[in-house]
């Protein structure tokens, strides 16, 4: 298969869980199906935090094996990269060898687009994403590695592979891994163009 029709196959599939999962879906979902798939713009990029994604990938279940599928044959082209507004200082002592995440579509990512952003979170095992929050509304679909999820002031909940997760805009939220790393398909859509920074939220415990 080609790396067009991976990236179709990929996009066919990010479409439809927002049409099963997403209340609203139709204009995200109708910008997702209207994707020009264009050749590569960014080269292939590799972090530290690359180290856990075959780990990571191997651990998709039955529920999420179809968007493993479509991400495997794609990862030679991601070109990883980190949030500028985190660093160790901020996030902890080896967060970012731990970190990274790579965008297909939009406007930092490999393919272009500006309507909504496409990718994928990688993060180790271990690990805490401080409370954080941005304007663009997201989803999440967890792929790989069950990790807890914490939604404004409300509890840890533990997320296998297959959930859907789902943070309005301006929502603080974080997440933490366990024993294994994790990876996420996400999605944005709104002001996909401002980064995601940290902020006062619910505390770690």
């Amino acid at each position: 298969m080609s790396a067009e029709a991976d990236c179709r196959r990929l996009l066919d599939i990010a479409r439809r869980l927002i049409e099963d999962g997403v209340e609203d879906s139709q204009p995200l979902a109708g910008a997702i199906g209207a994707t020009t798939i264009q050749a590569p713009r960014l080269s292939p990029r590799r972090l530290a935090a690359c180290r856990h994604w075959r780990p990571a990938l191997a651990l998709a279940d039955d529920a999420s094996a179809a968007v493993a599928g479509a991400l495997a044959p794609l990862a030679e082209l991601f070109h990883w990269v980190q949030n500028p507004n985190y660093s160790d200082a901020d996030m902890g002592s080896g967060y970012m060898d731990n970190y990274a995440y790579a965008e297909l579509v939009g406007r930092r990512g490999l393919l272009g687009g500006g309507d909504y952003a496409l990718g994928v979170l990688l993060l180790g095992p271990g690990l805490t994403y401080p409370p954080h929050a941005h304007p663009a509304n997201e989803v999440y679909y967890v792929v790989g590695g069950t990790a807890e999820w914490r939604r404004g002031p409300g509890p840890w909940k533990a997320q296998a592979p297959g959930s859907l997760i789902e943070h309005p805009s301006g929502l603080v939220h974080a997440t933490r891994t366990g024993v294994d790393p994790l990876v996420a398909l996400y999605l944005w859509w709104g002001d996909i163009a401002t980064h995601a920074k940290l902020t006062p939220g619910p505390d770690k415990s």
